[in-house]
């Protein structure tokens, strides 16, 4: 009888953390509506990760990472800081999907290596270097072309893009949005949004922790 109160006793100890722990979140993100509204984001749409214990800039602040839609419709991912009783002290909107799914894996990496780096420099630093990636795919596709003296000049045109072996939804924190499968094999999966064109790749590991969800929609014609 005595181990059944004792685990009785610890469920409900463990139930109680969680359920602090959640409104705590829901509190520190309640703090956050005046900063999205300001950027034209709908705080009711807001899809986020609260990581408390992560590296931040300013002392006793919260990382907050997450999406929500904006007023022309496009869904915004972005980062902040928020201090409880304070609001949000700094934040950034980012610029691609991945960085986003990428915040779990980086908060503890960062832990493990015991880096000073705040968890919001990592994942601006993650959006900048997918920028830089894609800006150099840019200047590969439009390369000069040497023209004869006095011809007209013109962009060369732009290789086709590999036809998606099928279409599919891509879901990250429960914003959903149609791509093609370019590339699967047993370790990841390569989409591309069909919105903006850009290409994402993600591991398996990284649809098995749950955070992304790539949903099959039947096979190209």
């Amino acid at each position: 009888m005595i181990w059944i109160v004792v685990l009785g006793a610890a469920l409900v100890a463990v139930y109680l953390f969680r359920t602090r722990k959640a409104s705590r979140s829901h509190s520190l993100m309640d703090e956050a509506n005046g900063w999205l509204r300001e950027r034209g984001l709908d705080p009711a749409t807001a899809r986020f990760n609260v990581h408390h214990g992560s590296r931040t800039r300013h002392s006793g602040a919260t990382t907050i990472v997450g999406l929500a839609d904006g007023a022309d419709g496009e869904i915004a991912r972005f980062v902040i800081e928020v201090l409880s009783g304070g609001g949000v002290v700094c934040g950034e909107i980012l610029k691609h999907r991945a960085t986003v799914m990428r915040d779990n894996s980086l908060a503890l990496e960062l832990k493990l290596a015991g880096s000073s780096t705040p968890l919001i420099d990592g994942l601006l630093n993650l959006d900048e270097l997918a920028s830089a990636a894609k800006s150099e795919s840019k200047r590969d596709e439009l390369a000069d072309v040497e023209l004869p003296s006095g011809a007209a000049t013109k962009k060369p045109e732009k290789p086709r893009a590999a036809a998606p072996l099928r279409r599919a939804t891509l879901t990250i924190l429960g914003k959903s949005e149609p791509v093609g499968v370019l590339e699967e094999t047993d370790e990841y999966i390569v989409v591309l949004a069909e919105d903006d064109g850009e290409r994402m790749r993600f591991t398996k590991e990284d649809m098995a922790a749950g955070k992304v969800r790539i949903d099959a929609m039947g096979h190209e014609k």
